[in-house]
């Protein structure tokens, strides 16, 4: 329930908002994403027209993102479901990311890099950045059409389209996977495991909130996951969060956009194939076209471990303050675990 000084600070942001012209008002959920949103408009303005006021965004104005969003006569959508950032979509026409907390500054430096590199080696589209403000802080760039995947649409997929889509899935995967680490040596990339930070997470927040078979059944899985990455020498550049909703496909032409680089690492390319193992037909046909391959079974097993981690990582997100709930999370940690 919403405090008093909640709704007080709603009312002073909403009035401030009104004032201004802008004409997000009715999408604003929350008094804090209307706050942040005043934030990077009132604060950071100057910077902001500095770094991105001469750019043209594709909606017929020359304007920088602070007169946009104040101004533009056309739709404006915010998706506040990320994470570590939200998204303000203009006109369907540009996308400009935004960070949710004051450390996250300059976070979009290294994906920007890593979007660079990537699109020099690739055909399946990916973001084209086309916006940064000098500080790393927003960045946008043209927004890419169509519907994000799920496991359910990709059942309903006729077998053509099963073929196009896993096709272009496993060029992307094979032509990122082939880039060399020396391509990347300008990269920041983190040292931590992801086991390190999953056994981190789970004494830190789970520990004591599940009953003993539960909390047996994570250590087990652990030691499982630790000898699964240990049992792959090859390391290769991984997208690091290739599930289906990154994944989005254009009904018109068939092709697919790739989306959300922000957890880039180097590590078993069977890593990439978890996500796609909401559908499992779909991360099969994936693993049999994909170039660089060694063993299908060992692939897809390896993936299949991986994809058991998410739940446990879920978990421990909610306890963090992540948009993710800690119900829906441990009933699929039971369907995984104990079905």
């Amino acid at each position: 329930m919403a405090t008093s000084d909640d709704g007080s600070n709603r009312c002073g942001a909403a009035d401030q908002l009104a004032s201004d012209g802008f004409v997000l008002l009715h999408q604003l959920c929350n008094s804090e994403l209307v706050e942040l949103v005043l934030d990077v408009s009132r604060r950071r303005a100057h910077a902001v027209r500095e770094a991105l006021g001469a750019k043209e965004i594709g909606i017929g104005s020359a304007a920088g993102y602070v007169e946009i969003v104040q101004r533009s006569p056309g739709s404006v959508r915010i998706k506040d479901g990320g994470w570590d950032h939200f998204a303000v979509i203009l006109d369907n026409s540009v996308i400009f990311r935004l960070p949710k907390t004051e450390e996250k500054r300059g976070y979009f430096a290294n994906e920007i890099a890593l979007l660079e590199l990537v699109a020099n080696r690739t055909s399946v589209r990916i973001p084209s950045v086309s916006h940064v403000s000098r500080d790393k802080t927003i960045m946008g760039y043209s927004y890419l059409s169509g519907d994000e995947l799920d496991a359910r649409a990709v059942e309903l997929f006729d077998e053509e389209l099963l073929g196009v889509v896993s096709e272009q899935l496993a060029l992307f995967l094979g032509d990122l996977h082939e880039i060399s680490p020396k391509a990347c040596q300008h990269l920041s990339v983190s040292k931590k495991r992801p086991v390190e930070r999953l056994r981190a997470g789970y004494h830190e927040h789970l520990q004591g909130q599940l009953s003993d078979e539960e909390c047996e059944m994570i250590e087990n899985y652990m030691q499982d996951l630790d000898s699964c990455m240990s049992s792959c020498s090859t390391r290769v550049l991984l997208h690091g969060d290739l599930y289906l909703e990154h994944v989005i496909l254009n009904h018109k032409d068939k092709r697919i956009s790739i989306i959300d680089f922000s957890d880039w690492h180097f590590g078993d390319p069977a890593f990439d194939f978890r996500g796609l193992y909401d559908s499992p037909t779909l991360a099969r046909e994936v693993v049999r076209k994909y170039r660089h391959k060694e063993d299908c079974d060992g692939l897809l097993a390896r993936a299949e471990v991986y994809y058991r981690m998410t739940p446990i990582v879920m978990m421990i997100a909610s306890f963090r303050g992540y948009p993710c709930g800690f119900d829906e999370s441990y009933r699929e940690f039971k369907r995984l675990f104990f079905d």
